[in-house]
């Protein structure tokens, strides 16, 4: 738990050789927070297709409709957080 209004429901890290594309119409019930540790994503937010590179956070609210992909080449590092509670929201 990182506080008692905040809490990490799942995270991981994941290092793709091939192209790995994630869609969730309604997105979940809970905050999505995707870093590039290394590579590139492609995603859409808002209805805007952007391209994420090394460094970047993408940040998806619940409820949110998701859709990401995680491209083949070059080879992509990228950590990825589910979250939520009270906090999150100031």
């Amino acid at each position: 738990m990182i506080c008692d209004d905040i809490f990490v429901t799942s995270s991981g890290e994941m290092k793709l050789k091939k192209a790995v594309h994630t869609v969730r119409r309604n997105g979940r019930k809970d905050f999505l927070l995707l870093y590039v540790c290394d590579g590139i994503c492609e995603f859409v937010l808002n209805g805007v297709k952007s391209t994420a590179k090394k460094g970047d956070v993408i940040l998806y609210y619940p409820g949110e409709a998701q859709d990401y992909l995680f491209k083949a080449e070059p080879l992509n590092h990228n950590i990825w957080v589910h979250f939520g509670g009270k906090g999150c929201y100031g």
